[in-house]
């Protein structure tokens, strides 16, 4: 099995309604493509650092709406996530804290993240933390897209459309630096 299988599974299972067990295979080929791009680093560093390096990726597809290079949150909801200087949390320490390592960990993501149909990121009042459950779409596509993975495959046909062209998924695989331009494009 490779990262391909392992989003290939994601995506049917996303598909299917078990959202916690594609979000689960997702973050697997994510660690496995981090490590692929920066295997000196620990598994924290370089998920951290892979997350942040493709925000502009897991925004655009993951953050209905919103296109960024960095994004900084409040984050009361998660108090064990280590803030900075402003007390604010980056969306991949919440991503890796609170949704990889509970999975891993728990096979769940932290009961205090709660996914919505809405582009609505941030705490709420009944004490969870909100985030789009789209991000799936943002971490699939930010695995997908990068060179290193660019001989990984699924085994179905599936059209994505991005505003220039329709594509088929397979021909998305290591096209990171075609495809930034049509991303960075839309929002100028």
């Amino acid at each position: 099995m490779g990262i391909g299988n392992f989003i290939s599974s994601a995506i049917k299972n996303y598909k299917d309604g078990e959202y916690n067990v594609a979000l689960s295979l997702t973050c697997s080929a994510l660690d496995a493509t981090a490590k692929k791009i920066n295997p000196s680093l620990s598994n924290n560093k370089r998920i951290k650092k892979f997350i942040s390096d493709n925000m502009r990726i897991v925004s655009f597809f993951g953050l209905p709406g919103i296109s960024c290079g960095g994004l900084r949150i409040d984050c009361d909801s998660i108090p064990e996530i280590k803030k900075d200087a402003q007390n604010r949390v980056g969306l991949e320490d919440i991503i890796y804290h609170a949704i990889r390592c509970n999975l891993i960990h728990e096979c769940r993501p932290d009961p205090r993240i709660k996914f919505t149909a809405h582009t609505h990121i941030g705490d709420g009042k009944d004490g969870k933390f909100f985030l789009p459950s789209q991000i799936l779409n943002g971490l699939i596509f930010s695995v997908l897209l990068q060179e290193a993975n660019a001989e990984e495959r699924v085994g179905f046909k599936m059209e994505i459309k991005l505003p220039n062209k329709i594509y088929d998924i397979n021909e998305l695989w290591g096209k990171k630096k075609e495809l930034m331009p049509v991303m960075i494009g839309l929002i100028k």
